[in-house]
């Protein structure tokens, strides 16, 4: 797939988070960069595209954990989005918030596998 289209599933995933408010403490790793909820890492500060969207360069997911998948595109989580994919049988709200998740990525031709509770990457189909 080409790099511009992670950038569309990133844009995807941070419009899916915000309208099941779930944008929190959340990264997303593309094409040699992220896209974080915070304004400041490591003494660096974000790029603002968006409200409460910032974008870092070269950021590389494995510095941050061990699953990740350089040739598409990784996550990592906490807060409202680890909620719903560590506890989505609990109801059928998060089963259904859990499935939709799942459906934005098979859209686009990917499945995601979560490498620890906080992170995932996708996988081409």
């Amino acid at each position: 797939m080409a790099k511009e289209s992670f950038e569309m599933i990133a844009s995807e995933i941070v419009g899916w988070c915000k309208d099941h408010e779930c944008w929190d403490n959340t990264a997303i790793y593309f094409n040699g960069k992220c896209w974080a909820t915070w304004p400041s890492w490591a003494g660096e500060t974000g790029e603002k595209i968006a409200e409460h969207v910032y974008e870092y360069a070269n950021k590389d997911p494995r510095s941050y954990f061990e699953f990740a998948n350089l040739e598409t595109l990784s996550m990592s989580f906490e807060g409202g989005l680890y909620t719903i994919l560590n506890s989505y049988w609990e109801n059928e709200v998060r089963l259904k918030w859990f499935e939709d998740f799942n459906d934005l990525f098979k859209r686009h031709g990917y499945y995601f596998e979560q490498g620890d509770a906080w992170n995932l990457s996708i996988y081409e189909n």
